[in-house]
């Protein structure tokens, strides 16, 4: 609807018309810039003040937000304006034109020709004709500013409008370019490993949490059956006692309801007492034989060794049963110890009532003659020999522990473990080895145009600072419209009758200053993007005072007249490249001056890079494009310590619980020994009272006499055996003849209860001995001085003549009242020690165990939470920040495909290096 007019342009573009010639400060082609005043765009134009109302600054954009509508609307004009134009193919130089923001100039110039483009880029060019620019009669500065010190028209809003599009477009840009970024960093060549790691960690880890947990239950299923081995050596030892003590109380029921025997000494309990104390007995062997062969679980078990399980399964066990017949006879059975000792309980039990019904006169009962005649011998013997058995087999276990405690650590630590810790390894170096060669992109980048980077402002598009960003954009603005603006324009020659480009005359490199960064965005917008070579000076090209061989206007840089090639040196000869490794090449660049008023020297497109070199050197370091990238061991070192530090502790566990099992045979052998002391004082105190009970003249004294010299022979030698260690005679042609290592020295408890206790052995304390008993003294000082005590006076008891072997004599007086309850509790609890201590050293193995499960576990969890997590979060976000450094590298340079060139040289030199690895390279 503009009669006789073209359409009005968007800010920042430009519509090129034919024509020919130019010259400086003119154009051969009318080039019409809403800032130039080329056109006049209508008061009334929604788009243009939509735009301009919008001021010179914009909020920033995050990457995955598209342009506003207003922006949208004008998408088609811009690509229109970036594009070279069709019009004029073959014409004259052009001249350009453009406003550099509040009260900036314009200029112009160029002649045509088909040679290469040559831009200038030299500051002193620029102060020598700033005058002559502003003075310029084809400049347009002059009108835009009399029209805007006036107020007149639209083009008052010119600078500001212009600022809005240079920011538009410079974070439209931006963004797209670091979606692409993004996409390069964190593509497959990152995401694959990293999503690997990920994922194969937490399996990782759950594997060895698995491994661990299932040695974890192997190691303490076989502690708890050597629980069970120990208590079923104490049980059956203590089985063997109680069917003598059984055997004893049955003996004094009938002996003490004799019509001739006084209550006195053994006597002096009434029978009620003495059936109770029968009936406990009793009961503890019916819980000791049953849960030897059946196991103390709800469930029924075997017995593990072989051995005594014939011993109480088969016909081994001779016994003799009472007939009370006319005549009365003896005969012989044979039968297992499960079943001899089943029918022993059951026919004991018949006494309790018998014992009751015919007040203790049960003498002639085949059921007392029974329990007398096998109870001391056939059921004695069969639970002693299975004993021997079980003693064996438990020894032999606690060496078999060991064994498997050592495979287990062969398989869990240096197996399982460290075969997971090592992928673990694998997983990381190869997450690490992808973030190097992403880190090498930025290092590649040329040196000219580091310092570029270097003298810009970055411009961050994050919400949080939109206010900061926006001061920064009106300060930038203002500057470089009011200083800035004072350039003129380059020639430009077009080639091969193509399409030529249009350039505002701000230049990026604008006096390598930051005042130049939205002129140089603009100027980037009218540019196809096409890679570029730069020119990498040497790391001593650099001149006195702090200038740079690429600085525009030094007179000493070698760039200024003649395109050359400047290699890439180092003064390090340890960073030169191998050979055939070339370091980065240049397109031939001229930044001398041209018709037309000074400018700054723009980069041009050329062609892309040349093969970029990498270079490993001693200690990882890497080398690119004359840089080095050293590397670094921290997240190794955070990865794999604690792994490390966990495997350490897993083989220091097990050692430790190797060691505790060490001296887990001594106390066994040692509560082997004390049970036998235990069961041989409980028979020789049944032979004891077996011959004062005995009837005067019978030959039952001359037997009775013979076995208890015999018992107190075993019972001396075991108690010396158990004491100060070695082997007691009782042991020899027995399957178990391990030596006792001595518990008076190994165990300062169990010493302690036989040497150094001054008190009352008793376990119901309120009947102990009173100071003013004869028998205080004498149990009141230790076991040792009881039991040697209770020795001598059997010994003595067996010497004596058949009519002073009595019940009442002071012999069996002594034993009776000390050796009953003071002596024979203290043995048993004494011998409670080696049982405690052998559960305490096998619970102190399983709490190690435990702790170091639960350790594990929450190390586990920890590694995975505190460690993994972040970081893989980090490696994402690391990608997420070179793609944004590298986003603001100038649009003159083709960032992504010099991405994808670096990572592609990476790549080829790390499979260059595993081929040689290999021995194949």
């Amino acid at each position: 609807g503009w009669p006789g007019a073209p359409p009005p342009l968007p800010l920042g573009s430009r519509r090129i018309s034919d024509g020919a010639g130019g010259g400086s400060g003119g154009a051969g082609r009318n080039v019409h810039s809403r800032g130039s005043g080329g056109i006049r765009t209508p008061p009334n134009n929604t788009t243009y003040w939509a735009l301009a109302e919008r001021g010179p600054t914009m909020p920033r954009r995050k990457m995955d937000l598209d342009l506003d509508p207003v922006e949208e609307e004008q998408s088609d004009w811009r690509e229109v304006s970036r594009a070279p134009s069709d019009e004029g193919k073959g014409s004259g130089a052009d001249g350009a034109g453009n406003s550099g923001g509040r009260g900036g100039g314009g200029g112009g110039g160029g002649g045509s020709g088909a040679a290469p483009v040559k831009l200038s880029a030299l500051s002193e060019d620029r102060d020598e004709h700033k005058s002559q620019s502003e003075n310029d009669d084809v400049s347009s500065h002059g009108d835009d500013d009399e029209a805007t010190s006036q107020g007149l028209g639209p083009d008052a809003f010119t600078d500001s409008s212009s600022a809005v599009d240079v920011d538009l477009s410079a974070d439209a840009r931006r963004a797209r370019l670091l979606k692409r970024l993004y996409k390069v960093f964190s593509g497959p060549q990152l995401t694959t490993p990293l999503l690997r790691m990920r994922y194969h960690t937490w399996l990782l880890l759950a594997v060895m949490l698995i491994a661990h947990v299932v040695m974890y239950v192997i190691l303490i299923s076989i502690i708890n059956r050597q629980f069970s081995n120990v208590r079923e050596v104490h049980r059956l030892a203590l089985a063997a006692d109680r069917c003598q003590l059984a055997t004893v109380k049955v003996a004094v029921a009938e002996f003490c309801t004799r019509t001739d025997i006084a209550p006195v000494s053994i006597c002096e309990v009434p029978l009620t007492t003495t059936m109770l104390d029968l009936n406990s007995a009793l009961d503890d062997l019916e819980v000791y034989h049953q849960t030897t062969y059946l196991g103390s679980g709800t469930a029924p078990r075997k017995l593990k060794e072989s051995t005594a399980y014939y011993l109480w399964t088969s016909q081994t066990g001779t016994y003799k049963a009472y007939f009370d017949t006319q005549p009365a006879m003896w005969v012989n059975g044979t039968a297992g110890v499960w079943q001899l000792g089943n029918r022993f309980i059951a026919t004991a039990r018949e006494i309790l009532y018998w014992g009751k019904q015919l007040k203790g006169r049960i003498g002639n009962l085949r059921a007392f003659k029974f329990v007398v005649a096998n109870g001391l011998w056939a059921v004695f013997t069969g639970y002693t020999e299975s004993l021997d058995y079980l003693v064996s087999y438990a020894w032999g276990e606690v060496s078999q522990v060991q064994k498997a405690l050592i495979i287990m650590l062969a398989v869990e630590a240096a197996g399982v473990q460290l075969a997971c810790i090592v992928y673990e390894l694998v997983l990381l170096r190869t997450v690490e080895r992808i973030r190097r060669g992403s880190l090498l992109t930025s290092l590649a980048i040329p040196s000219a145009m580091l310092r570029v980077l270097a003298s810009r402002p970055l411009v961050i598009m994050e919400d949080s600072d939109d206010e900061d960003a926006e001061d920064d954009d009106a300060a930038a603005d203002g500057n470089g419209g009011g200083k800035g603006g004072n350039t003129g324009g380059g020639g430009i020659k077009a080639g091969g009758g193509s399409g030529s480009y249009e350039s505002d005359e701000d230049d990026f490199f604008h006096g390598n200053t930051a005042h130049g960064t939205a002129a140089a965005g603009n100027a980037t917008r009218r540019y196809r993007r096409r890679s570029m070579e730069m020119v990498v000076p040497p790391p001593g090209a650099v001149l006195p005072g702090g200038a740079m061989p690429f600085d525009a206007g030094s007179s000493t840089s070698p760039y200024s007249h003649h395109p050359q090639h400047v290699p890439n040196r180092s003064a390090d000869s340890s960073l030169r490249f191998g050979q055939g490794l070339h370091s980065e090449q240049a397109a031939p660049v001229d930044l001398g001056s041209t018709g037309g008023s000074g400018a700054a020297g723009m980069l041009l497109p050329g062609r892309r890079f040349a093969a970029v070199g990498v270079r490993s050197s001693r200690g990882g370091r890497l080398h690119v494009n004359g840089k080095e990238l050293r590397p670094s061991y921290r997240n190794l070192v955070i990865f794999m310590v604690p792994l490390l530090l966990w495997e350490v502790t897993l083989i220091v566990m097990g050692a430790v619980s190797y060691m505790r099992l060490e001296g887990m045979q001594g106390p066994l052998a040692s509560l082997n020994m004390a049970s036998h002391v235990i069961y041989r004082y409980t028979r020789v105190r049944a032979m004891a009272l077996l011959l004062v009970s005995s009837e005067r003249g019978s030959s039952d004294l001359a037997f009775y006499r013979g076995a208890l010299r015999n018992e107190l022979t075993n019972l001396q030698s075991e108690y010396d055996t158990l004491m100060y260690g070695g082997l007691s005679i009782t042991q020899a042609g027995k399957v178990f003849q391990k030596p006792v290592p001595a518990s008076t020295f190994e165990s300062s408890s169990f010493s302690n209860n036989f040497f150094r206790q001054e008190r009352c052995f008793r376990w119901d304390q309120s009947k102990c001995y009173t100071p003013d008993s004869p028998y205080y003294e004498v149990t009141h000082h230790g076991l040792d001085v009881m039991l040697r005590r209770i020795i001598s006076e059997m010994q003595l008891l067996a010497a004596d003549d058949d009519n002073d072997a009595t019940y009442n004599g002071t012999r069996y007086t002594t034993m009776y009242m000390v050796g009953t309850k003071d002596l024979y509790e203290g043995l048993q609890s004494s011998a409670q020690l080696f049982v405690d201590f052998s559960i305490a050293r096998y619970n102190s193995i399983k709490l190690l165990q435990t702790i170091l499960l639960v350790v594990t576990i929450i190390f586990f969890l920890s590694y995975a939470l505190l460690l993994l997590r972040p970081y893989t979060a980090a490696v994402e976000r690391e990608a997420m920040r070179l793609a944004g450094l590298m986003s603001h590298v100038p649009a003159e340079m083709d960032v992504t495909a010099h991405v994808r060139q670096v990572l592609r040289a990476y790549v080829r030199h790390v499979m260059r290096q595993k081929a040689r690895g290999n021995g194949t390279g």
